[in-house]
């Protein structure tokens, strides 16, 4: 995997932080740090400030290009296998996404609550329940696309494809982790 792409899209995803609100609270959203709005936040309703809407879905393109071309670079399909492929790259994306947003939300819940003092116990267990179903989710997601890539591809070019998606996955949880205080 090419460090400096993998490198490129956190950068991207960094700056879509920056760029996300003028508010930053104490805790930074550590939904927009990780994850653009493909990989972790619903989009922003339309306001005022067209153009830094316009900006932000001009970025979100770009990141879900580059992580595309980081993909494409480094699975090394034929002509046949990528057509059957691409399909079914783009449908896990989308379902990717659900689950990205429902982490944005989780996390922006948890910085909510950060922010206003310490957190209850009954906010942490239901924080934690809900950290633990995104991550079920997260797996039971890839066993379901595993069976389907096995279909269109050799078992090795699909275990490639979920390696590629968990380490762009550990890079943007890494990203998480140093951003998100433990709670207290």
């Amino acid at each position: 995997m090419r460090i400096l792409s993998v490198g490129a899209i956190i950068g991207s995803l960094l700056y879509l932080n920056a760029c996300a609100s003028s508010d930053q609270p104490v805790v930074p959203p550590p939904a927009s740090v990780a994850g653009t709005k493909q990989l972790l936040v619903e989009p922003k309703k339309a306001s005022a400030s067209g153009s830094a809407d316009t900006n932000m879905a001009i970025l979100l393109e770009k990141v879900k290009a580059d992580k595309k071309l980081l993909v494409a670079s480094n699975m090394k399909l034929t002509d046949a296998e990528a057509k059957k492929f691409w399909p079914l790259y783009d449908s896990y994306q989308q379902e990717l996404q659900q689950i990205n947003q429902q982490l944005g939300r989780t996390i922006m819940e948890y910085a909510d609550a950060h922010n206003k003092s310490a957190i209850p116990n009954e906010t942490a267990e239901k924080l934690m329940s809900d950290a633990l179903d995104i991550e079920e989710a997260e797996v039971k997601l890839k066993q379901s696309y595993v069976a389907k890539l096995e279909e269109v591809l050799p078992a090795t070019k699909a275990a490639r494809y979920i390696q590629i998606e968990n380490k762009i996955r550990a890079v943007i949880r890494n990203e998480l982790s140093q951003r998100i205080p433990l709670a207290y």
